[in-house]
């Protein structure tokens, strides 16, 4: 072999490694991989379409690893820590609680908004569908043997309950405010009557009945 076909060979050679290369990388353009492993839940293109790098082609996500965000108002999250108890709900289930707790806390906010993010995870291995919507109710405090009377019962600092059968208005102090009842310190004792919803023609020492 001559000093010019030795030349020839190592040319055609290493175009024959270029080409494959070439191959290979139009080869690898042809699958879409996933960063993370999952389901797909959402699928915006078909066979046959063109596949662009801006374009948004699947959504993903694993059931198994639920990541909820919650929306915390400014002035909450003094009272907000990671580890935290939280109280899931929705109303696709009526009556059911979920547990968890708070996972992580974004150190930054909104200012637009003035809330914050918190990161919510369940104990256990709950399953929920992704992208349900779900009210969050994170524990901030608990108090034992505390008087609780339905949000709806309160009227200006006070309640209205029922003794022997007449209305009686009672001013109250309140303390903790949940979704559904608030927490009473002082004006009640427990064991009171209160009128739900009392209506706005209401008067001290009116005969009352009570309904079930």
């Amino acid at each position: 072999m001559t000093r010019a076909d030795r030349d020839v060979a190592v040319a055609n050679a290493e175009a024959a490694r270029a080409a494959t290369a070439v191959a290979r990388a139009k080869l690898g353009q042809d699958v879409v991989r996933a960063g993370i492993d999952g389901i797909v839940i959402k699928r915006d293109i078909q066979p046959g379409e063109l596949a662009t790098p801006t374009r948004i082609l699947m959504l993903l996500g694993d059931p198994t690893r639920p990541r909820i965000t919650a929306t915390i108002e400014e002035r909450d999250i003094p009272r907000v820590h990671v580890g935290q108890a939280v109280l899931l709900s929705s109303d696709a289930w009526p009556g059911r609680i979920i547990q968890g707790r708070v996972r992580s806390l974004t150190p930054s906010g909104d200012p637009a908004q003035r809330a914050f993010r918190a990161y919510l995870a369940i104990d256990g291995r709950e399953r929920l569908p992704i992208g349900m919507t779900l009210e969050a109710n994170i524990v901030s405090r608990r108090v034992s043997g505390a008087v609780l009377v339905p949000n709806s019962a309160l009227v200006q600092d006070s309640v209205w309950t029922v003794d022997g059968g007449h209305a009686h208005r009672i001013a109250v102090r309140t303390g903790i405010v949940g979704t559904d009842m608030t927490q009473i310190l002082r004006g009640l004792v427990g064991g009171e009557s209160p009128i739900d919803r009392p209506p706005a023609d209401l008067r001290e020492g009116a005969r009352v009945r009570a309904r079930f």
